[in-house]
């Protein structure tokens, strides 16, 4: 079976790579891909040897946190560490900015920093001082950090531990010498520099979580075609219930302009329904009776009873967002290679780290330069672009082509579909702008334009047909006023009627007026011209003749 697990706890693609190798290592798992940008597992696995407990167990033992995945809790979060760095920056900023004046400004002479110079231990404790808060704000650099380093696992959190813990542990042992008289109180202390670090990486990673926001923009759109409330016929009485309260067999009872709740068969009525949301065709679709309807499409017009038949993730707008989730958490070829380069690229660094400062304190250097040197190293190497930059790619393109109504089976299929040179659709009417037009106008011989069109909009005034929507737009293009009408009626699949005086007047398809017994010359020949060409061909009447 395949299952998604929520990962606490992740900050870059090392740390992907650690929780995927700790749940790969299980007996009976065939798969697992991590999903940095969503902080999802996917797990696929044989549920008979092995249960999701087992995995969540695994991923707390490689350090990170794991729970069975839901729309729920990953929205609540995302949201949530997205408004905990916004504080976590905001704070630090704050004590950051007096800080960095402080001590740029005793040495470069600014407004009112005189007095660092002449008193140079006094301003050292205030920039520890000022130091202290900013540590503590972002003191989960350093608890998870060192946490993954205690379990053989560097990631960036750990680069940043190591560069700003060695800074401010610097600066510490220098005020100790200052307070013990064995060094002089103006050195350098680096305290503004453990603080620059941390505050600077926070704003990367506020950024980065707004960026994971956005990328799933596309798929919540998706998620939020179904209703929250649902019409439930229960004893014969019409209820509004939460969609969660929706069961199998009940009736659901929906009307014009509202979307389809749950997956089902309508029972009773007829509507036209726009499914554009699921299939990209834009054209309302007739239903009656023994047709199906899908979860998160929108009736255009009509009002069905619908018996529901799949609910909740057994619906086809589930499976949908389900495949879209599962192709963004697979590997494209190229994000493959990422990975494997970032799983040694922190050791990589701490030993480049580690080198420089041996190779500076061999060189003749003293002690506090070859430090400075070292965790310069350590934070330049911090911002984990190769590991976020292809999954960041992959999210965000499947998540576009979703919400253009275009899914990729796997991020594989999205990598070579840069080679694509010819697309080839299997049916009109898809790749369109959504809007419907007029594009031609025949009147009937002795009929004038402005006398068909004149009827027609006269007839379809009161429809919410996407057609009737088109001809009243083009006919206030050509100042067309409708006539008054009365006893308007829309039949289903066939087209409209309404009177005016005495006089009937009707419009609709061909079939329609084939039941009315209205002969319209070459309608057969009008039928393929249009179909030719994509479009939808409407026939008005007045009365027992063609008006065109």
């Amino acid at each position: 079976m395949r299952q998604l697990f929520d990962i606490a706890g992740m900050s870059c693609a090392a740390c992907a790579a650690r929780v995927e190798k700790a749940v790969r290592h299980l007996p009976a798992v065939k798969q697992a891909n991590v999903n940095l940008l969503h902080n999802l597992l996917q797990v696929e696995y044989d549920a008979a040897q092995l249960s999701s407990s087992q995995i969540e167990q695994a991923v707390a033992q490689a350090g990170y946190g794991a729970r069975v995945h839901t729309a729920q809790t990953q929205r609540a979060q995302g949201a949530d560490q997205t408004q905990r760095l916004q504080r976590r920056f905001i704070y630090s900023l704050v004590s950051l900015v007096p800080l960095v004046y402080l001590t740029m400004g005793a040495m470069g002479r600014w407004p009112g920093c005189a007095w660092g110079r002449q008193f140079p231990e006094v301003l050292s404790w205030v920039q520890f001082l000022l130091a202290c808060p900013i540590m503590w704000w972002n003191r989960i650099f350093f608890t998870r950090g060192i946490k993954q380093l205690i379990h053989a696992g560097p990631t960036m959190d750990s680069l940043v531990a190591l560069g700003g813990g060695a800074c401010m542990l610097s600066g510490i042992v220098g005020l100790a010498c200052v307070r013990l008289g064995q060094c002089a109180a103006g050195g350098p202390f680096y305290f503004e520099s453990a603080a620059m670090i941390v505050t600077l990486v926070t704003l990367g990673k506020w950024l980065e979580a707004r960026a994971k926001a956005k990328t799933v923009v596309s798929l919540q759109a998706l998620v939020q075609l179904l209703p929250a409330t649902a019409c439930v016929l229960r004893n014969g009485q019409e209820l509004r219930v939460a969609l969660e309260q929706v069961r199998l067999q009940e009736v659901l009872l929906i009307r014009q302009g509202e979307r389809v709740a749950a997956d089902g068969v309508i029972v009773q009525g007829a509507c036209a329904v726009d499914e554009s949301s699921l299939t990209g065709e834009s054209l309302p679709q007739d239903k009656q009776a023994g047709d199906t309807l899908s979860a998160g499409t929108l009736l255009s017009s009509g009002s069905v009873q619908l018996q529901v038949t799949r609910v909740g993730a057994d619906t086809t707008l589930a499976r949908l967002v389900s495949l879209v989730q599962e192709a963004s958490s697979s590997k494209a070829p190229i994000a493959q290679l990422a990975d494997r380069v970032s799983a040694v690229f922190v050791p990589v660094v701490l030993g480049i780290a580690f080198i420089t400062w041996i190779g500076w304190l061999i060189g003749g250097a003293d002690t506090a330069f070859a430090l400075s040197c070292a965790v310069s190293v350590l934070v330049i190497a911090c911002p984990c672009a190769l590991g976020l930059a292809t999954p960041t790619a992959i999210t965000v393109g499947m998540g576009l082509a979703a919400k253009q109504g275009v899914l990729f089976k796997s991020a594989q299929v999205l990598e070579k579909a840069q080679d694509v040179r010819c697309v080839v659709l299997d049916k009109t009417g898809t790749v369109t702008t959504g809007q419907m037009q007029v594009i031609r106008i025949e009147p009937a011989a002795g009929i004038e334009k402005e006398t068909l069109l004149r009827a027609a909009v006269s007839v379809e005034y009161a429809s919410s047909h996407p057609l009737a929507r088109a001809l009243m737009a083009y006919a206030q293009t050509k100042n067309i006023t409708p006539l008054p009408t009365s006893n308007f009626t829309a039949v289903p699949g066939r087209g409209v009627w309404a009177l005016q005086g005495q006089t009937r007047l009707a419009g609709g398809n061909a079939a329609w007026m084939q039941e009315l017994e209205i002969s319209f010359p070459h309608a057969q020949q009008t039928v393929a011209q249009a179909a030719h060409l994509g479009a939808t061909p409407l026939f008005f009447a007045q009365g027992e003749h063609a008006l065109g």
